[in-house]
């Protein structure tokens, strides 16, 4: 048997308490260890009576199995979202926030801190932040849907009070009978830009070609003018 502490001190413990309690490390008979939950008390039975140690041992090598899986892979799962190019945001179905990757966080401004437990409309502004969840509500009565599954270019709200063009693809998921919406979000700031300077370059080259066909009508009209000139 492997103790988390020394023995003396447990044993002071029991001394100056009546209990302890704590995770043991046992060896089984074929050599495998066993994580072992131990609760150790001392009853008085009487005044003249022998000290007494009652043990209770439960088996919990299963559970800390169990739960080195889900550290691993949550820790998993953290990797990914500290990773993933695009910003992903979890709510549940009451608009809750209960996850938010990093690149969500450098993307609206916010720590993850600062937006969990909070509802999903600290990233909207008006009119859709008064709109949303009144959408939600409907979708969960109705099944109608508008973003769910579709993607849609929506507009974000950063911490500063700047917004942003963003589109928008929310997938569903079911966790122990509690819906889960997760939301990917493409920052479409470049992409707006770039199609504006193509349009103002476009526009430049169709006034640059007006431009050059006015000149072009413009020297064949002064061209008649001097051969008229000449003839005069």
């Amino acid at each position: 048997t492997v103790f988390p502490q020394p023995v003396e001190e447990v044993r002071a413990h029991l001394r100056d308490f009546g209990s302890w309690k704590g995770e043991l490390t046992h060896r089984h008979k074929d050599g495998h260890l066993l994580s072992i939950a131990t609760r150790l008390i001392t009853p008085r039975l009487g005044p003249a009576s022998v000290p007494v140690i009652v043990q209770t041992n439960n088996d919990i090598t299963q559970l800390k199995s169990a739960e080195r899986r889900l550290a691993a892979r949550e820790a998993q799962l953290q990797s990914i979202l500290d990773t993933v190019p695009e910003a992903m945001v979890v709510i549940d179905e009451s608009g809750i926030i209960t996850s938010f990757s990093a690149a969500a966080e450098r993307l609206f401004g916010y720590s993850e801190v600062e937006v969990l437990g909070r509802n999903v409309k600290v990233l909207m502004p008006s009119p859709d932040r008064e709109a949303h969840d009144g959408y939600i509500s409907r979708y969960l009565r109705t099944g109608e849907r508008r973003i769910i599954g579709l993607g849609r270019v929506v507009t974000g709200l950063r911490k500063d009070g700047t917004t942003f063009p963003m589109e928008l693809s929310v997938g569903e998921a079911s966790s122990e009978g509690t819906r889960i919406f997760t939301g990917f979000i493409r920052d479409l700031t470049s992409r707006h830009r770039m199609e504006a300077e193509l349009r103002q370059a476009q526009k430049m080259e169709a006034v640059g070609q007006l431009t050059g066909g006015l000149a072009h009508d413009f020297n064949n009209l002064l061209t008649v003018i001097t051969g008229n000139l000449e003839m005069l």
